[in-house]
């Protein structure tokens, strides 16, 4: 997924582009067990 000509208004934003799409070598989705350490996650 070639991301490089387009403009993100938030890194949310660009997070929800990277989840919509696949696993690449770039990109590695993880699921947080047990939550996350921080809320702003």
């Amino acid at each position: 997924m070639d991301s490089s000509n387009i403009t993100y208004n938030t890194f949310k934003d660009y997070l929800d582009h990277l989840m919509a799409g696949k696993e690449t070598a770039c990109v590695e989705f993880k699921y947080g067990k047990g939550g996350f350490p921080h809320k702003e996650f």
